[in-house]
């Protein structure tokens, strides 16, 4: 028996590969991105995390899984693989398939579909998937066979248009993160408009690719809510021991401290990069957690502990002062209000209550009074927006209320104010306890700040310690503590 030809086997080794990038999505990946980086002559870098996002992207594809979100570092191939290749190579399995790819800016998503129409319309696409006839309108990509692919964002209009496969490819940006406004725009988004367009809502299918940039961006959001979603999480340094799945019968074993895509980004460039951006950015954003743990703005250990079980009474402190911050809507899905009171004892400051409820208004104020009649309080600060104006204008009107009361105003933003008052954290005088039913929310708030969901308890603390710093409020101190050097004196002689 003769050996095959050198033009036979040649023949042969493209017909394999081309089969392969037909069937299977990771080396179709592999084509699509030399299509695409070929004028740069930058070469694909097979890695073991490419394979397990379009492993799972084929599940999605044959059925096995309809939801599916990947949190994923930037510039880890997770659009190029998510919004340009597996769209390409769904079309060349079945052109009739309609397709929408979302993101969070207009810029953004026409940058997608100029990508996808570039591998779509390459020689080698067309080689792969003859059968496919395309024509380009404006976002959309229409087939012979009545599909589509529509590229929209944030705040577009999808009305009319239905589809098979939505793909949320970063539905926000990450300098606007911190935005409340924005942050729910982007779930609104997700939640009225994009889910909607499913044709068929039992079979439809939504993926989700983005790097976390808050705990309540939209995948935290759903991840809360636990939405049915298969995550596909992939930290940059991994934190524990991994198994992930690559194939139908492979896995990868990833250990803890390996580098997710060394040949990239090796671990001193992630080390740079932590620095540089400083680790309140880089952990939600490469490591993919927003807990805030390693934070840059705050460390727990700033505070020492009390026994809450033996607290001290009111009588031994000389100034109670309560801080609060108010929602400006009540409700389960709104902003908390809170007062926090704290106690000074000499020069130290202790944290001996806190309130946190999505009370009324009228509950919340009537709670916030009596609060003050418990402690005696001495000083009652409370932030001039929102409803708190309007709680500082009704308690003013009680005459045993105006003279603590304090107005907060200010320009900064959130991480400003927090910023401004770090020096003052660091003095070692503020104690909270080592036990307390409200503990572990305030201290969970503040190692997460700035990219935690909520902040209401941080606002509180900023504000007090900004009062602090304010020349009435040394004056205040001093007047007390005189006055109570003279109650101390007369008890002596008496």
């Amino acid at each position: 028996m003769t050996s095959p030809s050198p033009s036979m086997s040649a023949r042969f080794d493209r017909y394999a590969a081309s089969r392969l990038q037909r069937e299977k999505l990771f080396f179709f990946l592999w084509r699509a991105f030399d299509v695409l980086h070929n004028e740069r002559g930058e070469a694909f870098v097979p890695n073991w995390h490419l394979e397990a996002m379009c492993w799972q992207l084929e599940c999605v594809a044959d059925g096995q899984t309809r939801r599916l979100l990947i949190t994923i570092p930037p510039r880890h191939l997770k659009t190029v693989t998510t919004s340009v290749a597996f769209v390409a190579w769904l079309i060349g399995q079945n052109p009739a398939l309609r397709i929408i790819i979302a993101s969070y800016g207009h810029e953004l998503a026409m940058k997608n579909l100029q990508d996808l129409r570039r591998v779509m319309e390459s020689q080698a696409y067309r080689q792969l998937f003859p059968d496919v006839v395309m024509r380009v309108a404006g976002a959309q990509i229409t087939t012979h066979r009545g599909g589509s692919i529509r590229a929209t964002s944030v705040g577009g209009t999808i009305t009319g248009i239905g589809a098979d496969y939505i793909i949320g490819d970063d539905l926000l940006k990450a300098g606007e993160a911190h935005s409340p406004q924005i942050r729910e725009a982007a779930f609104s988004f997700y939640q009225h408009s994009l889910v909607s367009r499913l044709d068929n809502k039992s079979e439809g299918r939504i993926i989700l690719v983005q790097q976390r940039l808050h705990a309540d961006d939209v995948a935290g959001r759903l991840l809360d809510a636990d939405g049915g979603f298969t995550h596909l999480n992939l930290p940059a340094i991994a934190e524990e021991d991994q198994t992930i799945r690559i194939g139908p019968n492979r896995a990868h074993q990833r250990r803890c401290g390996n580098v997710l895509f060394p040949q990239r980004e090796p671990r001193e460039t992630l080390d740079a990069l932590r620095r540089e951006m400083g680790s309140a950015v880089f952990i939600p954003q490469y490591q993919q957690r927003t807990d805030g743990a390693g934070s840059d703005l705050f460390q727990w250990s700033w505070f020492h502990s009390y026994d809450y079980q033996f607290r001290p009474d009111r009588e031994e402190f000389n100034m109670i002062v309560q801080s609060v911050d108010t929602a400006f809507a009540d409700g389960a899905d709104n902003d908390w209000s809170v007062c926090l009171t704290f106690g000074r004892r000499e020069q130290d400051w202790y944290l001996l209550d806190v309130l946190r409820t999505r009370d009324s208004y009228s509950d919340f104020r009537a709670s916030v009074a009596r609060l003050v009649r418990r402690w005696t309080a001495d000083r009652l600060i409370i932030e001039q927006a929102g409803t708190g104006i309007t709680l500082y204008r009704e308690l003013l009107r009680e005459s045993r209320l105006r003279n603590v009361l304090y107005r907060f105003t200010s320009r900064l933003s959130k991480t400003e104010r927090f910023n401004t008052q770090i020096e003052r954290l660091k003095t070692g005088r503020f104690f909270v306890p080592d036990a307390a039913p409200w503990l572990d929310d305030f201290r969970r708030e503040l190692v997460s700040f700035p990219s935690g969901r909520h902040d209401d308890q941080v606002d509180a603390l900023t504000q007090f310690l900004d009062w602090l710093g304010h020349r009435q409020a040394m004056s205040r101190m001093k007047d007390i503590d005189h006055r109570r050097k003279r109650e101390r004196n007369a008890e002596h002689w008496r």
